[in-house]
């Protein structure tokens, strides 16, 4: 499990060995692998440096080990004299290329040229704390972040969680194998009792997006509105407001020492919210506009903004509005925040419009490398690619009613045209990919579903954040891969990055902190988040023009 995990994320590279010669390892689930240091090879519970494609790295269920009561992974992997030795000598060497770098050359046309504002020398200072990775341990469970990030060195400082190794995530270790953590977490996390209260909003097409406003969490009242930040939150794909993991960091929020006003976005037909027109979502184009008329609604109707010249209003000022989002969620919370800047899509108000800060989770940075990921092996494809696939079809089945009879719809773009979708076989769709290809690329306007992934991935928008992001990812999450675009958070003092060791496809469910059920949560994963949110408050509160979008 650790070389294959290890070979899946950013530790591979080099060029792939030759086919000779091959070593299988049989793991049972949660254990770690002992292996001979004759072999040259680091081995860590989900961390391994070694140098093979992920590609060349087979899974298959075994019966091995079922005498103790659990199942084991067995990988074969290719293995060469060249491969070891390599394996060996880049065990701490920084990682010059990465796993699925990107698909193509990077987007040009929303931005002609972005400048760096990382130094060409690294010059940081002495007292970092002991999570910070280094340019030298690219690749290591840790924070990462810009030299000239004050951000960076702000966050550290404020929040224990993200700087001791003593406070940084560790999982169960009966949860310490990828899909362990993945499964167990979507089917077995309780949420916390949330109150909401729904708003319908119109959107410019005719149609609708739903609004559910925490009015209380576990019997405590939310803040009066208007008097604590406002955080927006959007679900994981196909998600909403009744997730477990978002009903808890809603609740964390609300439960903070310095609590926070929250909200959930549904995107279109989830959560049971009406479906007036054929468009749904997309992890980019129409998902972006929907957030920012989620943020208008909220400064104009629940903060009072409505008619005020933000910059010149004091007590406006102090309204912030931050993000958070998971998954699918938090590939369309890092566009939109990109787009503040580069001007793109629907629906631009200005300030009326944009965040102040955000949070992300499980984010899939290349679209394209994480679907065809999940589309390798028997285990990728029926475990999560179908189940997720099934799932979303079965639930956005009964708006299909809306599409013509013939299938035709109006496209997302303002051209007027329109475009045909073949209900019948979405409805049959096995995979994720086929139901991008029939609904979700058409009515957004791309010639394919790899047109869509290469320019939905957010990696390709991270120079253009301008506002603080905090991106929380797990180097052995089986759905995005664990891939993360160190050089891009390297470059923009925005930015900074959490890479945990283990913690699955949303999942970071821990032991240490238990809640009055005796239930495993999130609790590490929702302390950082109110931290990383209660220091961007304090950099705004110091400057209010601090990290303000430049898109009028």
């Amino acid at each position: 499990q650790a070389i294959a995990q290890g070979s899946l994320g950013p530790r591979a590279v080099g060029a792939r060995p030759p086919r000779s010669g091959a070593m299988a390892v049989v793991v049972p689930l949660a254990l770690k692998v002992q292996v001979p240091a004759a072999l040259q090879l680091r081995c860590r519970s989900g961390a391994c440096r070694f140098p093979a494609s992920p590609r060349r790295a087979r899974a298959s269920w075994s019966d091995a080990g079922a005498d103790e009561g659990h199942g084991a992974l067995a990988f074969a992997v290719p293995l060469t004299a060249s491969a070891l030795c390599a394996a060996g000598l880049q065990r701490r060497r920084a990682l010059r290329s990465r796993t699925a770098r990107c698909d193509g050359a990077p987007l040009k046309s929303e931005v002609a040229e972005v400048s760096s504002s990382t130094a060409s020398g690294w010059s940081l200072p002495e007292t970092l704390p002991e999570t910070f990775v280094p340019p030298e341990r690219d690749g290591a469970q840790g924070v990462y972040f810009a030299a000239d990030s004050s951000l960076g060195r702000e966050v550290l400082a404020d929040s224990p969680g993200l700087s001791r190794w003593r406070d940084w995530y560790e999982a169960p270790w009966w949860l310490r194998q990828a899909d362990a953590m993945t499964i167990y977490s979507a089917t077995q996390r309780k949420g916390e009792e949330i109150e909401y209260e729904r708003r319908l909003i119109d959107t410019l097409d005719g149609g609708v997006v739903a609004l559910d406003i925490v009015r209380s969490a576990g019997g405590v009242a939310a803040p009066v509105m208007g008097q604590a930040p406002f955080v927006l939150l959007v679900s994981g794909l196909g998600g909403g407001s009744q997730c477990a993991y978002v009903r808890n960091m809603a609740a964390a929020l609300i439960l903070a020492d310095q609590p926070f006003s929250v909200a959930v976005l549904n995107m279109r037909g989830c959560a049971k919210s009406p479906l007036r027109t054929a468009r749904l979502f997309s992890a980019y184009r129409g998902s972006t506009d929907d957030v920012r008329l989620g943020i208008r609604y909220v400064r104009e109707e629940l903060l009072g903004q409505k008619g005020h010249a933000v910059r010149h209003v004091p007590y406006i000022r102090e309204a912030r509005v931050l993000l958070g989002g998971w998954s699918n969620g938090a590939i369309v919370v890092s566009n939109t925040l990109a787009e503040q800047v580069t001007g793109t899509g629907k629906g631009h108000g200005g300030r009326l419009t944009s965040a102040d800060a955000g949070v992300v989770f499980a984010t899939p940075f290349d679209m394209n490398h994480s679907t065809r990921h999940m589309e390798e092996n028997w285990f990728q494809r029926n475990i999560y690619n179908n189940r997720v696939a099934r799932s979303l079809a079965d639930q956005l089945a009964p708006h299909f009613r809306r599409f013509a009879a013939d299938g035709v719809v109006e496209r997302w773009s303002d051209d007027a045209r329109v475009v045909e979708v073949d209900v019948e076989a979405v409805m049959k769709a096995q995979t994720i990919r086929e139901l991008d290809e029939g609904v979700t690329r058409r009515v957004f306007g791309y010639e394919s579903t790899d047109d869509y992934y290469y320019h939905a991935s957010p990696f390709r928008r991270l120079p253009h954040i301008e506002v603080p992001l905090l991106m929380v990812s797990a180097a052995d999450d089986p759905m995005s891969t664990g891939w993360i675009p160190i050089d891009e958070v390297r470059k923009n003092e925005n930015l900074v990055l959490a890479y945990t060791k283990h913690g699955g496809h949303l999942g970071w469910l821990e032991p240490r902190l238990k809640d009055q059920k005796g239930e495993l949560r999130s609790h590490w994963v929702e302390q950082v988040t109110v931290d990383f949110f209660q220091t961007c408050l304090q950099r705004l509160g110091r400057d209010p023009e601090t990290s303000w979008p430049t898109q009028a």
